[in-house]
């Protein structure tokens, strides 16, 4: 959504120009948008705004009967050009089971007709789509992602669960401070993938969990693209009392090792900081990194903007 910046750095201040479309050398203003606070202070930015009329929104539900088939349902609707989700996602089994005893639907007579239908616990999967925009393009859109769907072996189940979703969906990111501190560590991860590696690094991240005793991780898409996805982590496990340090990020470097080694990114939108700078000069190679280092050495000499191994630099 970013046009341009106006950024003050040590070296001086950089202007970018709002126009939609140039062909100028580089987009100066995209070094500053993924840079951290490394390079200057964004004193100005243009964003695009976009319209919004939520009395025209489309919602829909399905249910799958594994990860595979949704994933596939997914990259077949993202790839037939027919319109894009303003909400796309998808939760792997463990997240899906998780919300049907949250949401109190485990057990019951709903619950016991989808397990004959072959939707069992432990392997169905949740899909939500909402679609913005013109109330006749929103209800298109969605007609043709319900047609997709149910040729994927999707079920409908409604609208109802979308908009019970998005009425909790921030609630769960309060309560990881109070895990921590019952010794219970709990944190998220994400990642982009291609279409070809996302399903490798989606059960290589579960095995990695698995092999912890008392660990627990859910898995979800939520961004879409035509030639991949994100994969987006939540884990949850005690920690070892008296190591809570050395236990969590030795868990995680290993969680975050797995996913670098079967394909994945370091982030897809959480960004770097300091926490996965060390891997950055791996992921993206040593002339890259060297090409930011220039970059960071002209604009900011002394190394006042943000210093202290934020970006690898």
């Amino acid at each position: 959504m970013l046009v341009s910046v106006k950024a003050v750095t040590p070296a001086g201040v950089i202007v970018t120009k709002d126009f939609p479309r140039t062909a100028q050398g580089w987009d100066i203003f995209r070094l500053f948008a993924g840079a951290e606070g490394t390079l200057g202070v964004i004193t100005e930015a243009t964003l695009h705004v976009f319209n919004y009329a939520p009395e025209n929104t489309a919602s829909a539900a399905f249910i799958f009967r594994s990860f595979e088939a949704a994933v596939e349902a997914m990259r077949t609707i993202i790839q037939a050009e027919c319109g894009r989700p303003h909400l796309f996602r998808i939760s792997d089994p463990d997240e899906t089971d998780v919300a049907f005893r949250t949401s109190g639907l485990d057990g019951t007579l709903a619950d016991r007709a989808l397990q004959m239908l072959g939707f069992k616990t432990g392997s169905r999967c949740l899909m939500f789509v909402t679609v913005e925009g013109e109330r006749d393009y929103a209800r298109f859109v969605i007609r043709k992602i319900k047609r997709k769907a149910r040729a994927g072996k999707g079920m409908y189940i409604g609208t109802s669960p979308v908009r019970k979703w998005l009425e909790q969906r921030y609630s769960s990111a309060y309560i990881r401070d109070p895990l921590m501190d019952l010794g219970i560590m709990t944190d998220t991860l994400e990642t982009a993938v291609t279409w070809e590696n996302l399903l490798k690094v989606w059960k290589e991240a579960h095995a990695y969990v698995s092999r912890r005793p008392k660990a627990f991780m859910m898995i979800h898409i939520s961004h879409v693209y035509e030639n991949g996805a994100n994969l987006y982590f939540t884990f949850l496990s005690p920690m070892e009392k008296g190591y809570e340090k050395h236990d969590f990020t030795t868990f995680h470097r290993g969680l975050v090792e797995t996913i670098l080694e079967h394909g994945g990114s370091i982030s897809h939108h959480h960004g770097v900081g300091r926490v996965l700078a060390p891997w950055m000069e791996g992921h993206l190679g040593r002339s890259s990194m060297e090409l930011l280092r220039a970059v960071k050495k002209h604009l900011d000499p002394n190394n006042i903007m943000n210093p202290g191994g934020t970006l690898g630099l």
